[in-house]
């Protein structure tokens, strides 16, 4: 996925068809979620890490985490690596 980070909530502006294969949701379901993808999180995904991730973001920083990430049905789709 592809964020515009100037913008409030850092909304997504592109995702390319295999983000979308791998979690099932739709392109327009996407775009406009923000960039640190929470529609992605679930029980065990780490919140913690996640959080450090905003921050990151805001502080226009790099972030590479792995964890866990949900499709739309709600199942764990992988660990993932976020960077």
């Amino acid at each position: 996925v592809i964020g515009n980070c100037a913008l409030a909530n850092w909304p997504i502006i592109y995702c390319n068809d295999s983000f979308i294969s791998s979690f099932g949701w739709t392109r327009s379901d996407i775009i406009g979620q923000s960039v640190t993808c929470g529609f992605l999180y679930g029980a065990l995904t780490n919140a913690t890490m996640m959080e450090e991730l905003k921050n990151r973001i805001s502080d226009e920083e790099e972030y590479e985490c792995e964890t866990i990430l949900y499709s739309k049905d709600g199942k764990i789709c992988y660990s993932f690596s976020i960077d």
